[in-house]
C-alpha cells in the first residue's frame, strides 16, 4: 500500500510542476500567480492537516480543562457519544437483535474494572442502547465479548451516571469534551476538555479518510482523558 501511495505522490509532484509552469506561461511569468499556483498545489492535498495544526496549537493555550466536582460508586456506567460503534459481522444492525454482540466499543474495559454492567447508546444505522454485563462460564450458545462480557439491547439505561462525549472537528484538529452527569439530579460531576490533532500522513486524507498515522495528540500529552470516568466513578465495593 505504501508503494502505491508514494507512486501517487510522485505523480502528483510531476503534475504540480507542470501546472505551475503552465500558469507561468499563461501569466507571462508574473510571480504572484506563480506563487498562488504553488500554494494551491501544496494546500490541495494538505489543507486539512494545515488547518488542524493552525487550530491545535493556539487551542492548547485556552481549551484544556479538567474539573472534578463529585465522585461516586456505582454498579454501572452509561455512555453517549463514546463506545458507540458495534461489530456484527453476520447480522443486520437495522433490525433489533435478540442475540449477544461480538463487541460494543470498548465497553469490556469497564467490565474488567469490576463494574457489574456498562451501557452505551449507539446510532450506527439504528439507535439502540446496549448493556454489557459480565459473562458466566456456564453460558452456552452465546457470542462472548472478548471472553469478558455479553451485550444485549435494552429499552432504557439502568445506570444513574452518564458519560457524555462531544467532539468538534476542524480539519485534522478538534476539541473533545467529556462530561460526567448524575442522571437522577442532572448535576455535572466532572469535566475534561482537550484539543486534539490526528497525525495523518499529509496526502489527500480529507478525500479518502485514511487511517491515522499514529496516536491522537493532545495538549496534555497523556491518556488520562480516555480513562477519566474511572477516576470519577468507582465500582461498588463488595
Amino acid at each position: 500500500m505504501s508503494v502505491v501511495v508514494f507512486f501517487l505522490i510522485g505523480v502528483y509532484i510531476l503534475l504540480s510542476i507542470g501546472f505551475v509552469k503552465l500558469v507561468g506561461r499563461f501569466t507571462k511569468g508574473k510571480k504572484l500567480y506563480k506563487y498562488l499556483a504553488i500554494a494551491a498545489c501544496i494546500l490541495l492535498p494538505t489543507w486539512d492537516i494545515v488547518l488542524g495544526m493552525i487550530v491545535y496549537f493556539p487551542a492548547c493555550l485556552f481549551v484544556p480543562k479538567v474539573a472534578i466536582y463529585e465522585t461516586a460508586e456505582t454498579e454501572g456506567i452509561y455512555y453517549e457519544g463514546m463506545h458507540d460503534y458495534i461489530f456484527q459481522p453476520d447480522h443486520n444492525t437495522e433490525k433489533r437483535p435478540d442475540y449477544d454482540l461480538v463487541s460494543v466499543g470498548w465497553l469490556y474495559e469497564g467490565i474488567k474494572k469490576d463494574f457489574r454492567f456498562v451501557e452505551s447508546k449507539s446510532d450506527q444505522k439504528a439507535s439502540f442502547i446496549y448493556r454489557c454485563s459480565k459473562s458466566e462460564n456456564n453460558l452456552t450458545g452465546k457470542k462472548i465479548l472478548a471472553d469478558v462480557a455479553i451485550c444485549t439491547v435494552v429499552d432504557q439505561p439502568m445506570s444513574r451516571y452518564m458519560v457524555k462525549v462531544t467532539e468538534i472537528k476542524i480539519g485534522t484538529g478538534g476539541i473533545q469534551t467529556k462530561q460526567i452527569f448524575d442522571r437522577a439530579t442532572g448535576k455535572l460531576m466532572a469535566l475534561y476538555r482537550q484539543a486534539t490533532l490526528d497525525p495523518f500522513f499529509p496526502f489527500f486524507n480529507w478525500l479518502y479518510q485514511a487511517d491515522g498515522g499514529g496516536k491522537i495528540l493532545n495538549c496534555f500529552g497523556s491518556d488520562r482523558y480516555y480513562y477519566f470516568e474511572y477516576e470519577i466513578l468507582k465500582p461498588i465495593k463488595k
